[in-house]
This record gives C-alpha cells, sequence and structure tokens, in this order.
C-alpha cells in the first residue's frame, strides 16, 4: 500500500471518529424549549463532521474545491427535489409539514435533510435525506419531553425554498467585497418557536483571509443580517 492510500484511509478514520462522538446527540429531545437547542447542537455536530468527511476525500483523492461547485444551491434542483417529494404516495395532496429546520448542503453533488411529520400520525418525526439526485428511505427520530411536536412545524408550502439560488447570488456578491471571501457551502431554514422566529442563514457565513461575515435572511429571502464577526 503506497503512501497515498495510507493517508486516506487515515484521514477516513479520523472523520469516523469524528461521527461517533456527535452521533449519539443525534434524535434526542427533552422539553419544547430544549428540544430546539438540543436538535440544533446535534446538526451543528453533524455539520462539522460532514465538512470533516468532505475535507478528508478531499485531501486524499486530490479533488479540488471544485468538485462541490455550487450548481445545486444557485439552480432550480431544490425546487425539483421538493416536487419529488410532495410526489411521493405518502405526501401526494397532503401538507408536507416540517419540523424546525431544513439544511441545504452543495455537498456529493446536492443534498438536502430534514424532519417532517407523518401525514397520517402527525407525531410521529422522520428524517429525511436528498443526495444523488434522489430521497433515501425516512429514519425515524426518538422525542421526548413534553413539548407539542404541532409548536415545531412549519408547511413547506410556506419555506420559500425556491428563494435560495437568490440568496446564494447575494452571499457571492456581498463575498466580492471581502478580500479573499467565500461563501460557505451550506444553507439552513430554521424555525425557532420560542421566539417565533423563521429565517435562512449560511452556518459557515461568508470566510475571507482578514475578516468573516454572518449573513441571515428572513423568511422570504431578503437579507435581515450582515455583520463582522
Amino acid at each position: 500500500m503506497n503512501m497515498k492510500k495510507l493517508t486516506y484511509f487515515s484521514l477516513l478514520i479520523m472523520a469516523s471518529m469524528a461521527i461517533i462522538s456527535c452521533g449519539s446527540k443525534t434524535g434526542q429531545k427533552t422539553s419544547q424549549a430544549d428540544s430546539i437547542a438540543s436538535k440544533s447542537e446535534a446538526k451543528t455536530d453533524k455539520s462539522s463532521a460532514s465538512a470533516i468527511i468532505e475535507n478528508a476525500l478531499k485531501s486524499a483523492t486530490g479533488s479540488s474545491e471544485k468538485a462541490d461547485d455550487g450548481k445545486f444551491l444557485r439552480s432550480d434542483a431544490i425546487e425539483k427535489a421538493f416536487d419529488a417529494l410532495k410526489a411521493m404516495p405518502k405526501f401526494k395532496g397532503k401538507k408536507v409539514m416540517v419540523f424546525q429546520d431544513i439544511t441545504f448542503y452543495d455537498f456529493q453533488g446536492g443534498r438536502i435533510t430534514l424532519s417532517i411529520s407523518d401525514p397520517n400520525k402527525p407525531d410521529n418525526i422522520d428524517q429525511y435525506e436528498y443526495t444523488n439526485g434522489a430521497w433515501g428511505d425516512p429514519a425515524p427520530i426518538n422525542l421526548s419531553g413534553d413539548g407539542k411536536v404541532s409548536d415545531n412545524l412549519t408547511n413547506l408550502d410556506e419555506i420559500n425554498y425556491k428563494a435560495i439560488p437568490n440568496m446564494m447570488k447575494i452571499a457571492d456578491e456581498k463575498a466580492k467585497g471581502v478580500e479573499g471571501g467565500k461563501v460557505g457551502n451550506m444553507i439552513s431554514f430554521s424555525y425557532m418557536p420560542a421566539l417565533n422566529m423563521r429565517f435562512f442563514q449560511l452556518p459557515d457565513g461568508i470566510k475571507g483571509t482578514r475578516e468573516s461575515y454572518n449573513l441571515r435572511f428572513d423568511k422570504a429571502g431578503n437579507v435581515s443580517e450582515f455583520k463582522k464577526n
């Protein structure tokens, strides 16, 4: 086995260890308020693990950032993905009720993760993942605490995901004004019931060589925050 392969496997082992360390948090909920924080923390850890895997694979294979060139977030691919979701027998002709948040990635050619209330059993929440151009099978989420599931739901039709390409365009323009500015490869929609807030944000913001910025959009897709870290 040559050195390049050894490096590849070493990096994958590191990535796997990162996932194991945060995997036990996923799907664990306590109360309505804690539920929001718990799920957010779990997703943050999961996103960090995904980033480690992505960087490990790129380093090992010699692939560049061009492998994820931003086309998924900057085209109608997200709209088509949700059209396919709504056409599933389980959801066809019914409201698709999203639990708390959605994350969209320019990773593996485009990826979406979200949790949805079962139309037939509304208190049951399942996680769905879109990757490689298709939706995978749902995975049940283990909820706990006395918070109401209904208080954490948003109708997918009320989430302006069609505006994401324009949000990314705005981010690209703002990055031009930052020395060495680069836009992160993911955007998320979040609902915080305790604050009655729904918004989009770039978790990684815009990172430059000398400074970084947070970028947030309101639920309609208008810039609501752009400030230096």
